[in-house]
């Protein structure tokens, strides 16, 4: 009888043992990632890292012609006029109203987008766990003022269509609730928001003047820093955002004028006459004394 006990003593904790094992398989089992649920750790490689900076681009404006069904950018000016009907024919003759928005929706939409892919972009580049050889700390550097530019203009894209917003820096989440707490700031907040944003770019100097290398020509730059900081501040000084016409905020615009100029050339200069077609039918593979950026992968180039 004790024999028989004893080896049921041992039986028993044997199974207990087995359990035990069979219940740390089952941990490390449910432990796992389901598919559908990637970690960071999972996406961040050379071409996810990369495709946070190629897609904070995707919603910049190939020109106004992006918003007005393909129609001539002349004719929304004193330049030329559109015979019959269109959107540029009813913008022509003043027909706007909030059910005739004609391309407001659509600036709108690609502008919030873009903010929200640039707030990912910012959140996730500086993650990255991609090996150095193949995306270097400078590059993750740069892109990541790339991207702080590019969330700037895409706010300032919007207060030069609608009226003063707020300044958007996080991905927001599906069970967001805060919406009850974002407030209009003042045009002065938000212009000097984006102007703060210019600056640090600016004084961290890491982006060039000018790219270099054509598949980059599309790219945000040094140049569009300072330029992106002078037309927000010349904005900012007009009398429909400064009606007590401030002085200072003229003078403001005017150093931000002058420090552009001051930085920019003699890198970049104005085309003479003879090659002024150049603006509107080059390749953006083609270096541009004029131009500052280009519209984002578009065969043709738009002045910024």
């Amino acid at each position: 009888m004790k024999k028989m006990s004893k080896t049921k003593n041992i039986l028993k904790i044997a199974g207990i043992f087995l359990i035990l094992i069979l219940l740390n398989a089952c941990t490390d089992v449910l432990d796992q990632v389901p598919s559908d649920k990637i970690g960071i750790d999972r996406i961040l490689n050379k071409k996810a890292v990369e495709g946070f900076r190629t897609n904070s681009y995707g919603h910049m404006a190939n020109s106004f012609t992006e918003h007005s069904s393909g129609q001539l950018l002349e004719a929304f000016s004193d330049d030329a006029f559109r015979a019959g009907t269109g959107i540029s024919f009813d913008f022509h003759n003043g027909l706007l109203s909030p059910s005739q928005n004609m391309f407001s929706s659509a600036i709108w939409e690609d502008c919030w987008q873009g903010i929200r892919k640039c707030n990912l972009a910012i959140e996730y580049l500086p993650q990255s766990t991609v090996s150095k050889d193949l995306i270097s700390d400078e590059d993750l550097k740069r892109w990541y003022d790339e991207v702080i530019l590019l969330r700037a203009w895409y706010h300032f894209t919007l207060i030069q269509n609608f009226v003063p917003i707020p300044f958007i820096e996080e991905a927001f989440k599906p069970d967001y609730t805060g919406w009850a707490e974002l407030t209009r700031p003042a045009y002065d907040e938000i212009a000097s928001k984006i102007v703060t944003e210019c600056n640090e770019v600016i004084s961290k100097g890491l982006l060039p003047l000018r790219w270099q290398v054509s598949n980059d020509y599309d790219k945000v730059n040094m140049a569009f820093a300072y330029a992106l900081k002078s037309r927000v501040l010349l904005y900012n000084a007009s009398l429909l955002n400064n009606p007590e016409g401030e002085r200072v905020k003229w003078e403001e615009a005017a150093n931000a004028a002058q420090q552009c100029l001051d930085a920019i050339m003699p890198e970049y200069q104005l085309l003479p006459m003879a090659e002024y077609a150049n603006l509107f039918n080059e390749s953006v593979t083609v270096l541009n004394r004029e131009i500052i950026t280009f519209s984002h992968q578009r065969s043709r180039c738009d002045e910024q």
